[in-house]
């Protein structure tokens, strides 16, 4: 049953996470929306867990310690439960949010988070953004902005598009749908062959019946590994705050009507292109495309992973409108694995035709830019061999194997031009790719990261 008088339930397991959890608790306890409830689910920690728990004196905290760990229960038995359900039987508030205890919720997260999804009572299940922190190997904090997209089914049988700390579903929905599958383990899922981690599923089986939307806000901060360092200052250790800064009435920007007219642009180009087939997020396309119309430097700008044009469209639009280098679009146009017949991300075009390159030259003629792409129908590496220019512009989206990947960037690393600009695509989203774009910033100094957009990853090589 919920209860009127509290807005949020938090559901919070945790297995020995003592040197972690005190960070997570304080970071609800500073929320700036009051009527909650933090359900915390000890999962039998045999550490000072629940000491460190207990040592915050606030009523709204419900500690709930089982007495048997759920994993080691199935290792043994096949049974056991989900943590995370536990919390769900007990939560009370109108909306339900799931924190791990070693992320943290930004003060305003549940005001934002509630305001929206009050705004909008259609909704069965909202998800904002995050800050996402990494400790690499012990050498220093990499945070960047972890933006999720606009929600939608098919994407969502692909891969998983809701961290869970970003997640607030009505009490309604989850009274719905039941519960999380029992492990962590791939789900089943009707039409698919798996959904993945139980999180994943429940949020694809509260879209059967509700609906689902993205609120672009960053409001979490997700921790990988163990990651003691934060460069927002909404978390000191000690919630320090420093006294606000005098309220300054500052003057108009200079470039005020450069933006507007830049965010004009967006809107256009993104009505143009919206037809077009791809997993290009339209935000990353338009950084391809500012890449090209403005990016430094004199040479030529090579896409490799072309597939139905999609990138190739923002590139050239971009290309073209500044009278700039034509695109070499590199592409052998028979897909990745992953876009064969009854691949988890089957394209129908090539299944149909057996090559996407027509539909290629279709997507560039509706937008009349074919005559700005210069299309090589080849491998990237024999493409490669016969290549003699300088680029200043190289986006990376082939085959998404770690091997694939390197092999790409050792073809055409060297043709860069100091302070030409390399994007790499899917970083952060597929494992492969993360793990080399990782070590190549590790193994070359020269290249620095100069922006990171949802999955878009954007290095400069240093000036000579």
């Amino acid at each position: 049953m919920t209860d009127n008088n509290i807005a949020v339930s938090v559901i919070m397991p945790t297995y020995n996470r003592a040197d972690l959890i005190g960070r997570s608790i304080k970071s609800v306890l500073r929320q700036t929306m009051p009527d909650f409830e933090l359900i915390i689910i000890d999962d039998a920690s045999t550490d000072n867990t629940e000491e460190v728990v207990r040592s915050f004196e606030d009523d709204r905290i419900v500690y709930i310690r089982l007495e048997e760990n759920h994993l080691q229960v199935h290792k043994e038995t096949g049974m056991g439960d989900n943590p995370r359900n536990v919390g769900l039987r007990r939560a009370r508030g109108r909306y339900i949010g799931y924190l791990d205890s070693d992320d943290m919720y930004r003060v305003n997260f549940m005001e934002e988070m509630v305001r929206f999804m009050d705004q909008n009572p259609d909704l069965g299940l909202a998800y904002c953004d995050a800050y996402w922190h990494r400790n690499l190997d012990g050498k220093g904090e990499l945070s960047n902005c972890n933006l999720s997209i606009e929600f939608g089914p098919k994407i969502m049988t692909i891969r998983n598009i809701i961290r869970t700390p970003t997640v607030l579903h009505t009490k309604e929905a989850g009274e719905k749908v039941g519960f999380f599958a029992p492990i962590k383990t791939r789900v089943p899922h009707e039409g698919v062959p798996y959904i993945g981690p139980e999180d994943w599923d429940y949020w694809l089986r509260i879209s059967k019946h509700y609906k689902v939307k993205h609120h672009a806000v960053i409001l979490v901060h997700k921790i990988n590994e163990t990651s003691d360092y934060y460069n927002d200052p909404d978390f000191d250790p000690e919630f320090q705050t420093p006294e606000p800064p005098p309220i300054q009435v500052l003057p108009e920007s200079k470039d005020i009507f450069h933006k507007m007219s830049t965010a004009y642009e967006f809107v256009q180009l993104f009505e143009k292109l919206k037809h077009i087939e791809g997993w290009l997020n339209m935000t990353d396309g338009y950084v391809l495309h500012l890449l090209a119309k403005a990016g430094r430097g004199s040479g030529e700008i090579v896409e490799v992973g072309s597939f139905l044009g999609l990138s190739t469209c923002w590139l050239a639009l971009g290309a073209k409108a500044a009278g700039r280098e034509k695109i070499t679009a590199v592409d052998h146009f028979q897909g990745s694995a992953e876009h064969q017949k009854g691949a988890k991300a089957e394209c129908k075009v090539l299944v149909k035709q057996g090559t996407t390159y027509n539909q290629f030259q279709e997507n560039l003629k509706s937008v009349d830019v074919d005559d700005y792409v210069n299309p090589i129908k080849a491998s990237s590496t024999e493409a490669a061999k016969t290549w003699d220019k300088p680029i200043r512009l190289l986006f990376l989206d082939g085959g998404h194997e770690y091997e694939s990947v390197k092999a790409d960037w050792e073809a055409w690393s060297s043709f860069i031009i100091p302070g030409g600009y390399v994007a790499f695509h899917d970083v952060d989203t597929w494992p492969e790719v993360s793990k080399f774009y990782y070590e190549m910033l590790d193994q070359n100094p020269e290249y620095k990261p100069v922006m990171a957009v949802h999955s878009l990853r954007i290095v400069q090589k240093a000036m000579d």
